[in-house]
């Protein structure tokens, strides 16, 4: 599709969260991974981007049941 790109997920370690809500609210999620439990955690991000994994179809689910994980690659 246009503007899509495909592009290999790194292996190795992530901290995850799963977040139930609309899409245009998932930076509460990238909020707590970055600003409470990666501080919290004595882990360090490493250099790579997050992961999206949207667990349900949004077609037939509302908002606010929609289900996302959100990884962040972490160091070795």
């Amino acid at each position: 599709a246009a503007g899509m790109e495909w592009l290999a997920i790194a292996g190795g370690r992530y901290a995850e969260v799963e977040f139930r809500g609309p899409y245009a609210e998932l930076e509460r999620a990238y909020r707590g991974l970055y600003g409470s439990w990666l501080p919290d955690s004595g882990e360090e991000a490493a250099d790579g981007p997050c992961v999206e994994e949207y667990l349900n179809d949004p077609r037939n689910h509302p908002p606010s049941d929609w289900l996302t994980a959100v990884r962040l690659p972490l160091m070795a």
